[in-house]
Formats: structure tokens, sequence, C-alpha cells
């Protein structure tokens, strides 16, 4: 089965009210509903790319796969994800001062590198 798993990219992006977040930038109160509670049959080309553009991903990031019977080697298992997400907000707000110089020590290297590899293109 392939869905899209809307919370899941909330939960990562630290969306505390999805409803909300979806009608303050133009969705209804349909697609909402259907978005929060998975029951999202078909969307539209338009409505799936300001949902990347909002959460800042991709369409794969968004679509999950949950296998009804294995298809080893099938592509479509790269969109097998995890069971858990992280709630890297609260994660974060209960680190030390010493373990959020970590990340931010981190979070640099990967900007440099995200830097230097636009350089090269």
């Amino acid at each position: 089965m392939l869905k899209i798993n809307f919370l899941r990219m909330c939960k990562i992006r630290g969306i505390g009210n999805p409803y909300s977040f979806l009608m303050k930038n133009g969705f209804t109160h349909y697609m909402a509903h259907c978005l929060i509670n998975e029951k999202l049959e078909k969307i539209k080309i338009s409505q799936l790319y300001k949902l990347c553009c909002l959460l800042n991903c991709t369409p794969n990031d968004l679509f999950e796969y949950i296998p009804k019977k294995e298809l080893p080697g099938h592509p479509i298992n790269g969109l097998i994800k995890e069971k858990e997400v992280m709630n890297y907000l609260e994660t974060i707000q209960k680190m030390t001062i010493p373990e959020l110089k970590k990340i931010e020590d981190a979070l640099k290297k990967i900007k440099e590198e995200k830097n230097d590899d636009t350089k090269t293109e």
C-alpha cells in the first residue's frame, strides 16, 4: 500500500498543529482532514508540489510504502519508512549546552559541505 504520511513530516518539521498549518496555507478542510487522518486516496500534482514546498521535502519524503507482500529488490522498497520518528524539537529542548554545541558544529559542517557542493556545480 502506498500512502502519504503527512503527520510523519509534521513531526520531523516540528509542526504542532497540522490542521492549522494546512488551513493557513490554503488547503481545504476536506483535504486537511484526509491528510491528517490518512484517508487520502488521490492528490493533485499541484497539491503535492505545494506540500513539498511548504515542508521543504521531496515527494519521496511524503510517500510511504507499506508492503502487503515481499518484493525483494524492487525500487518501491525505498519508500519503506522507519516506524518511529524522533521528535527533534522535544529532544533538543532536553539536551545540555555541550550536546547542543556538538549539534551546532555538525550543522555548520553540513552547511559548509552543501555550500561546497553548490560551488562545484
